[in-house]
């Protein structure tokens, strides 16, 4: 996973270590608008917080303990400015920040085409990266014999090594045609940035989760989804591999067989339902395991550059 620590507990010796080093200390943030207000008010030292994740705009900065805080909201709506006054000491004399609209600047030609000149590369770029051979088209129909989310639901048990998987339909955006396939057709079928999730819980949660999952099921089916990386339009059917649901008896069985409320249960998914309301059981009960580094359309790629390779 990284190495991945506490900002509490490393931001105090990493400004011990750097600010003797450096004329301006400025701290680039991905905790949110609280984490920064609280660092800004427990470490001085820090000169300048750029801060991001909560998508918070200060139109004219913010100021907390003589830190100058800077957030220019998001989608690019706003570009930020941060000025600082330093005498020939290196010690800031003024500081200020803004964010300026975007839709007030000049907009050049040339900077949209530069911009579609370097989209058009990337799609040239991946088109040239093929991955796998297919026999069949990949169909968005969830009951086709060759269902693109059937092969994803494979792709991911393989990767998760469990012997079950959940995924929802609205993930894939486009079908997969029969023949070569490349790193271009994957990431516009699944562009979203979401990683695996291995999510294990015990008997009787892992029936709650299911009958959370049929509870929700028509209303999600058509429902418009957004942020939290989905990048499809709606969030699309639930579709289990491993796991069935007998709706007349409302009985969950793993691999054919009943759940054992002593047992633990693994199964692997995206993190995304960890991180949407629907499905509270994931987070609460679950003992979840994140899978890195490959996102969901590097995991299809590289299960289908296997199980189809090219010849």
């Amino acid at each position: 996973m990284g190495d991945i620590r506490n900002p509490y507990d490393i931001l105090p010796e990493l400004v011990e270590d750097l600010r003797s080093q450096v004329d301006v200390l400025v701290l680039m943030s991905h905790l949110g608008i609280q984490d920064d207000f609280q660092i800004a008010k427990e470490i001085p030292a820090i000169d300048v917080i750029l801060g991001s994740h909560t998508h918070h705009l200060f139109r004219e900065g913010h100021v907390i303990n003589d830190v100058q805080i800077a957030a220019a909201g998001k989608y690019g709506q706003y570009v930020g400015e941060v000025h600082l006054t330093i005498d020939e000491e290196k010690k800031i004399l003024k500081h200020s920040a803004k964010a300026i609209p975007t839709e007030t600047m000049t907009a050049f030609t040339e900077d949209e085409q530069e911009i579609n000149s370097y989209l058009e590369r990337g799609h040239e770029l991946l088109k040239e990266k093929e991955v796998a051979d297919l026999p069949f088209s990949l169909s968005l129909d969830i009951f086709n014999e060759h269902s693109f989310i059937q092969v994803a639901l494979e792709a991911v048990k393989e990767r998760g090594k469990t012997e079950a998987a959940i995924l929802n339909s609205g993930l894939f955006l486009t079908e997969i045609p029969k023949g070569r396939v490349n790193q271009d057709q994957l990431h516009t079928a699944l562009p979203h940035p979401m990683h695996l999730l291995n999510v294990t819980l015990g008997g009787n949660d892992l029936i709650r989760l299911v009958l959370e999952i049929e509870k929700n099921r028509n209303f999600l089916r058509n429902y418009p989804m957004k942020r939290m990386g989905f990048r499809g339009k709606i969030f699309g059917q639930m579709v289990y591999n491993g796991i069935t649901y007998d709706s007349i008896n409302h009985q969950v069985f793993w691999k054919n067989k009943p759940i054992d409320l002593n047992k633990n249960y693994t199964f692997t998914t995206v993190d995304h339902l960890m991180f949407v309301p629907f499905f509270p059981t994931i987070e609460i009960a679950g003992k979840n395991e994140f899978l890195f580094p490959e996102f969901i359309r590097s995991v299809v790629g590289d299960y289908l550059k296997a199980h189809y390779p090219i010849k």
